[in-house]
């Protein structure tokens, strides 16, 4: 029961996102919901192909987080952060794709939960720029992403709970190939409309 009806409360967060947000559900289409009462899966994950989400945590999550929980990692597949780091320090790395996700949503009228990873000096620049610029983060531990970065489950504990739908598969060439040309799309099918300002598009079309 707890299940099908956290699907159906993110159904309709999706549904909300086709008036007020078209962009991201037009994108978040690509992405079946599958929720999942599991030990080693605190909050949510994405392969590109589902998200995978706690239904216990979802149930005890407010709107806006909820809605940027899963806006988060639509914008994750859309921005191609499906592909293994290129750079050593893979705390670092994901905190530069969270930065580079939460900025865009933020550009497009997304309410970010306040303890967001936001850096307002690192709107704009690049994921090698946001990675160098966090070297000299003091304590990037601080920072408290939303979704599990990297994909990498929890150790289950002996007696934990285990949903045998948490499965999530690593992306390949086609599936990155997939998400480059489904951003592409919907970034021409919203040209110059009110969902796509100046300053969202300018960012998307800077990106390497």
């Amino acid at each position: 029961m707890l299940l099908r009806t956290q699907r159906g409360v993110w159904e309709g967060d999706r549904g909300v996102w086709e008036r007020e947000q078209p962009m991201t559900a037009d994108l978040a289409t690509h992405l079946m919901l599958q929720p999942v009462i599991d030990d080693r899966l605190s909050t949510a994950l994405c392969d590109g192909r589902r998200i995978f989400f706690n239904a216990r945590t979802s149930a005890g999550l407010d709107g806006i987080r909820r809605h940027h929980l899963q806006a988060h990692l639509v914008w994750h597949c859309a921005l191609g952060h499906l592909r293994p780091s290129p750079l050593p320090d893979l705390r670092r790395w994901h905190l530069a794709c969270d930065q580079e996700v939460n900025a865009i949503l933020l550009l497009l009228g997304f309410r970010l939960p306040d303890d967001a990873v936001l850096f307002p000096a690192c709107i704009g620049r690049s994921l090698e720029q946001i990675y160098a610029w966090l070297d000299g983060h003091p304590d990037p531990s601080l920072e408290s992403p939303p979704d599990l970065s990297g994909g990498a489950l929890a150790d289950p504990m002996p007696d934990g709970v285990r949903d045998p739908q948490l499965d999530p598969r690593p992306p390949d060439s086609g599936l990155l190939l997939a998400w480059e040309q489904r951003l592409q799309h919907s970034l021409q099918r919203h040209a110059g409309s009110p969902h796509l300002t100046g300053p969202v598009a300018a960012l998307l079309a800077s990106r390497p």
